[in-house]
């Protein structure tokens, strides 16, 4: 499962991290669960936004490559996850050749706001990621 938006990725899994939530059964869909800090450039102990963000892509690009070849499927949250989860369980069965079925989806998004919102130190992300390829990350 790759992720198109790698900062979304970052404050969901910094969330997770700080909450202990992972998912939701439906009693908190839609909450801001809180915001979170993402360090960056210069924030002793951690490693700099550009920095992961660059980890990010390399990993998925490493993977891709050292599985060129290989029968594998890549799932994208943002296409076949986050506004239907039945499309990638429908992928996956398609995938495997497995009879399919109607899947119950009980697992809800935490937060449903932007991530903007969702960052306390949004106006330091904005200014490390501006005039950057990963700029439009924190619009979408």
């Amino acid at each position: 499962l790759t992720r198109r938006n790698y900062v979304k990725q970052m404050v969901s899994m910094r969330a997770a991290m700080g909450t202990r939530l992972w998912h939701d059964r439906g009693q908190a869909t839609g909450r801001i669960i809180g915001r979170v800090r993402v360090p960056v450039e210069g924030e002793p102990g951690a490693i700099g936004l550009m920095e992961r963000l660059a980890r990010i892509e390399e990993f998925y690009e490493m993977t891709r490559h050292t599985h060129a070849g290989d029968r594998f499927l890549e799932l994208c949250y943002e296409d076949h996850i986050e506004s239907d989860p039945r499309e990638g369980y429908r992928r996956v069965v398609d995938f495997l050749t497995l009879e399919p079925y109607e899947p119950a989806v009980r697992l809800r998004r935490l937060s449903t706001s932007t991530v903007r919102d969702r960052l306390e130190n949004v106006d330091e992300v904005a200014e490390a990621l501006r005039g950057t390829r990963y700029e439009w990350m924190l619009e979408a």
